[in-house]
């Protein structure tokens, strides 16, 4: 019988080697942390689904990688973690596909 956290941690490295569909990430060699500092924060929106999927990121990170793995869960809205991922704050956190679609088509992408 697996445990509920060993399922979630096996969706988890599953998710995070398969390039984290739905994952928004800047592009390698953008000036993210994880590239510079060994350390990668994973955010999240401030609803339930999303802290999850974020928390699946984290534990897989942790566990898979090398690197210090910053909690940023609960970081804001739409456009507040979009700010942080721009910006720097966050290296990535889980969006919907028609949600960046919408930012891309607002020319929020940089």
């Amino acid at each position: 019988m697996v445990s509920r956290r060993g399922f979630l941690r096996g969706v988890a490295s599953a998710s995070a080697l398969a390039g984290g569909a739905g994952c928004s990430g800047l592009p390698s060699g953008s000036g993210d942390s994880a590239t510079t500092s060994g350390t990668i924060v994973v955010g999240s929106k401030t609803f339930t689904e999303n802290r999850i999927l974020g928390y699946m990121a984290y534990e897989a990170l942790n566990e898979l990688t090398d690197l210090q793995v910053v909690d940023e869960m609960g970081y804001g809205a739409t456009s507040t973690v979009w700010s942080g991922l721009t910006g720097g704050a966050l290296d990535l956190y889980w969006e919907y596909t028609g949600t960046l679609r919408l930012l891309t088509r607002h020319n929020r992408i940089h």
